[in-house]
Formats: C-alpha cells, structure tokens, sequence
C-alpha cells in the first residue's frame, strides 16, 4: 500500500470514526430529550409492589430511564425504595412526582391525578405522619414554604429529594 493511500485510508477512517460517536451521542441526547416529559400515570401498575396507581393515594411518582423506559410507583417511599436496586434499564434521567396541594394532610390524600414536577423542584415532608401505606408516608409540595407549613401542622420534617431519599434508606 502507498503511503498515499495509507494516509487517506486513515483519514477516511478517523472522519467515519467521529461521525460514528457524534451520531451515537446525538441519538442518546435526543432520545433521552424525547422522553423527558411525564405522561399520565393513573392507570399504571407500580413497579416496586404491583398495586395499580389510580386506586392509591396521591403523591405517586415516575421515573425515565436512559433507555426511554418509564416507571410509575403508587408511593414516594416505594420510588425511593426501586432506586436502591439496580435497573436492566439504566440509570434514571428524570423523576416526576405529583405535588400536593399547599394545605394538605396525610389524611386528605385522593386519588385524583396531581400535577406532576420534577424531583429535584419539590419540597418533601416525611416523619410524624401515620396513614395506612406501605412506607413511609411522605407529602410532597410544589414550595418549600408550604412544605414548612405543612411540617409543623404534623411534627414532621422537611427535605430535598437527596436528603428524602437518603433519610428513607437509612430508617430501614
């Protein structure tokens, strides 16, 4: 072979070669940007106990994961309890949870759908609650001053999705 031709042939191979991975990582990116919206959740099953979300109690959850493959759970404790497992489908790219209403208690949950906002936008109250559920009974609240109020109402207290999910692990 040429040097000529040698030097082409690399060149030829190193341009397929970046087209190749800026191809892949676009795909990625827009798929995962693709599926970043919630859908509506009522009328899945939960993926950590079964039960179908529609018949449970508001705030429920959902989790995108980087393959596009979306989880629905009935509770925020189960949602925290699936994230310490590992997935066939990838780490989670978003989580969605449905917020409360500002003057809300454990014993006024409903099963109507609420809007659903990102994890990391919530203020979370957990603690001091006693309601029927499996897990810890946890409100979730679309402002951190309404999460406040609602945690001095119960003796409860208040968090961000990290230090939620983190005080959920440690209590098992």
């Amino acid at each position: 072979m040429s040097p000529k031709v040698s030097a082409n042939a690399r060149r030829v191979a190193l341009l397929l070669g970046l087209a190749f991975v800026v191809a892949c990582g676009s795909h990625e990116e827009a798929s995962t940007a693709a599926g970043m919206d919630s859908v509506p959740i009522a009328d899945h099953e939960c993926a950590a106990c079964g039960m179908i979300l529609r018949e449970q109690p508001a705030p429920r959850a959902e989790l995108v994961h980087r393959d596009g493959h979306r989880s629905f759970f009935c509770s925020i404790a189960d949602l925290v309890t699936y994230l310490e497992a590992p997935s066939p489908h990838g780490h989670a790219t978003a989580i969605y949870v449905e917020v409360m209403p500002d003057d809300v208690t454990a014993e006024q949950l409903a099963t109507a759908p609420m809007p659903l906002l990102s994890a990391d936008d919530v203020s979370f109250v957990y603690g001091g609650m006693h309601r029927p559920v499996m897990g810890e009974p946890v409100l979730t609240f679309r402002t951190r001053a309404a999460a406040e109020r609602a945690a001095t109402r119960l003796h409860a207290h208040v968090t961000d999705f990290a230090g939620l999910t983190r005080a959920l692990s440690s209590a098992e």
